[in-house]
């Protein structure tokens, strides 16, 4: 059995913490890759929480992540940072961030040299027009990452540009509730722009 740990905000947490069931899902992405794999070769664990900043990451890393052995962690994390930036005018990004996110890598590293690494790009979209304001920091947001991601041979699943181009495609916002959250129908292209990124990191060692 291969244990898939997926830490990070809201979008990762999507309702698991409101929803009365042991070892709660959520009903987003991750439910949603659960369902797509074979249940008695993997075990899911969501450790996302609502309103997450890459610093409250950290601060949880030891009980979200270290104590529990994951074989694959996938971290996605940077909006809410964004919205303390601009919103609670708190000076985060690029340095912070770049700071913060290395610290979380580097004890994931130190505990658990083995685990494989998927670090998701955040993504914020174009409607409404308040969140076009976020653009320039996510781009910031994913270099870092991005190159964090190649010094310790981890994989990075781009989602910024492939969201949005999609959500534009389809007209309107089918993607997404408010913007950033999504609906159904992003959660299920998040799970298979996932699994995609993820087959090596699936594959029998």
């Amino acid at each position: 059995m291969k244990t898939l740990l997926f830490i990070g905000d809201s979008i990762t947490d999507s309702h698991r913490l409101f929803l009365d069931t042991p070892h709660s899902l959520g009903d987003g992405y991750v439910s949603m890759i659960h369902a797509q794999l074979p249940q008695d070769e993997y075990t899911v664990i969501n450790r996302g929480h609502d309103g997450f900043t890459s610093a409250d990451l950290l601060r949880c890393l030891k009980r979200d992540c270290l104590t529990l052995s994951p074989d694959v962690i996938t971290i996605l994390i940077g909006v809410n940072d964004i919205a303390a930036q601009i919103y609670g005018r708190i000076n985060r990004i690029p340095t912070e961030f770049e700071t913060i996110y290395s610290s979380i890598l580097a004890k994931i590293r130190c505990c658990l040299p083995g685990a494989r690494l998927i670090l998701m790009e955040p993504f914020v979209f174009s409607r409404p027009a308040e969140y076009l304001k976020f653009h320039p920091h996510i781009r910031q947001e994913s270099r870092i990452i991005q190159n964090l991601a190649a010094g310790c041979g981890a994989v990075f699943l781009p989602l910024h540009d492939r969201m949005n181009s999609q959500n534009d495609a389809l007209g309107g916002s089918p993607l997404t509730v408010d913007g950033i959250h999504l609906s159904e129908e992003g959660a299920r292209l998040l799970a298979s722009l996932w699994l995609e990124a993820a087959a090596s990191c699936l594959t029998p060692d």
